[in-house]
């Protein structure tokens, strides 16, 4: 069992990390963002900013540094023209009546008023990526709340006493976790049962999950998705006269379709296979899920 969770955990750390890339964008105004950068053709560059996708034309960046890395922030360059008529570039750190203190590549410089003809600057201390930039035909990150619903036949040694179990629940996908237009993350919570003559079977299952969708062509009706899960139930067992109660991991994996859209609603159907981990044994299961999300 604990040899599964690794392995599990390690393919979530893996997918996640390939997700990340985080870069220094620098407009020619001055204007510097650390950002995601999502692809760059010849002409434009696609990034990730507060949530959305911008794609900017190259004629107006100035650097692209992949080396600097860190949260997303923004900040502006201003570029200093001296009387001698050197120019210095940097982050206005510190200002006096007297002296700039900037930040540059090789550390603060202190550069005294009376030798400064001039200074270029936006004046934004924490600027924000125009609205131009946001691309018309460009799908925005969402956020997504749902229900779901799944048939699933068990496996043993679950399957003999109870042929299936049926389970209902609600999804959020956040859009500020959403990665590279791909990757999502998300939560859900759902409760699971089956009857029988001789008992029943119940699960209160919490769990988040990692997904990635491909879309075929750029056909938003070939849009498909896979999912992998860890979580925690809360597991109840009544069978004849044998009892039992307590507190499991889970992990779960779905593949599916869900190209189908109204407006801002959208359908998966989707297979799907759950498994609880128990000391003594583990029991799994796996069918139909179902699950209607809305845009917000």
């Amino acid at each position: 069992m604990k040899l599964k969770l690794k392995i599990t955990w390690l393919l979530v750390t893996i997918l996640t990390s390939s997700g990340i890339q985080a870069t220094e964008l620098l407009l020619n105004n001055g204007d510097a963002f650390i950002l995601e950068v999502i692809s760059e053709d010849e002409k434009y560059v696609r990034v990730q900013w507060k949530n959305r996708v911008y794609a900017i034309p190259k004629k107006d960046i100035r650097k692209l540094d992949y080396s600097k890395k860190g949260e997303q922030s923004s900040y502006s360059y201003s570029t200093y023209q001296l009387k001698d008529g050197s120019r210095i570039q940097g982050i206005l750190a510190k200002e006096n009546d007297s002296v700039y203190v900037i930040r540059t590549e090789v550390g603060f410089l202190e550069i005294d008023k009376s030798r400064v003809s001039n200074v270029e600057s936006s004046g934004i201390k924490e600027p924000d990526l125009p609205s131009e930039y946001l691309p018309a035909n460009q799908p925005q990150p969402e956020t997504v709340f749902g229900l779901t619903a799944a048939y699933m036949p068990n496996f043993q040694p679950l399957g003999p006493a109870f042929p299936a179990t049926g389970a209902f629940g609600f999804f959020v996908e956040p859009a500020f976790m959403r990665m590279k237009d791909t990757y999502q993350w998300g939560f859900r919570i759902e409760g699971l049962a089956s009857k029988s003559e001789s008992g029943n079977f119940s699960v209160l299952h919490a769990w988040t999950n990692f997904g990635r969708n491909w879309l075929i062509g750029g056909n938003q009706n070939l849009d498909f998705y896979a999912k992998l899960g860890l979580g925690v139930a809360s597991v109840q067992y009544k069978h004849d006269d044998t009892s039992r109660a307590g507190i499991d991991p889970s992990a779960s994996v779905e593949l599916g379709y869900q190209g189908f859209r109204w407006g801002d609603f959208q359908l998966r159907t989707g297979i799907r296979g759950t498994c609880f981990f128990e000391t003594a044994a583990s029991f799994c299961m796996a069918g139909l899920e179902i699950s209607i999300g809305k845009r917000l």
